[in-house]
């Protein structure tokens, strides 16, 4: 028998919204983690770079797409146009567009709830989501997973850019630091393969 959002479970005496949230903890936790690593660096990036901090919860909120939102600081800052930049996004995020293919997005029910999940979609959620039980997650566990992982990502970058004007104003080179990361990452991909 299908269980409505917020019916009592007989064999757990709990709702199964909070069974979907407390699944969706367990599901995006180690995710959340490594988010808030890469936001921090974001939010760090982001004032090392002299933009206001308005541009750190307004950035990773709008914008949430991981790599680009790093290129797009550069570009921000080095005085790129907006179509360079919107090319960029378009040509990095490209991806996004075959995510729909095993994307369970037929399990979340309504508009503003689908139009929420594709927002909050990312790699990490579409990782988490679309394992061999896509098809038995339910929508409230599938839009939990993704904001979760999107507010901790948003938190996150808040948090870099306050740590980085309080603690790390005067050091140079932060950005470096991140390209470094990710050059490192893709070497070890490459000898990994």
């Amino acid at each position: 028998m299908a269980q409505t959002p917020g019916a009592e479970r007989p064999d757990t005496g709990r709702t199964s919204t909070q069974s979907d949230f407390r699944l969706a903890v367990a599901d995006s936790s180690v995710v959340m983690l490594g988010i808030a690593v890469l936001g921090l660096g974001l939010g760090i990036i982001l004032n090392a770079h002299g933009l206001p901090i308005w541009t750190a919860p307004l950035l990773s909120a709008v914008v949430f797409a991981g790599s680009v939102e790093f290129l797009m600081v550069g570009m921000i800052s080095g005085g790129a146009s907006v179509a360079s930049i919107a090319l960029t996004v378009f040509l990095v995020n490209a991806r996004h567009l075959v995510y729909g293919l095993s994307f369970p997005l037929h399990r979340v029910k309504g508009l503003g709830a689908k139009t929420l999940a594709v927002h909050t979609l990312c790699d990490e959620a579409f990782a988490v989501n679309s394992g061999p039980d896509r098809n038995e997650r339910s929508g409230a566990r599938i839009l939990w997973v993704n904001t979760l992982i999107y507010v901790s990502w948003i938190l996150s970058v808040v948090l870099g850019y306050v740590l980085g004007a309080s603690f790390l104003n005067d050091l140079k080179g932060v950005d470096f630091v991140m390209v470094a990361i990710f050059t490192v990452l893709a070497m070890d991909g490459y000898r990994a393969n």
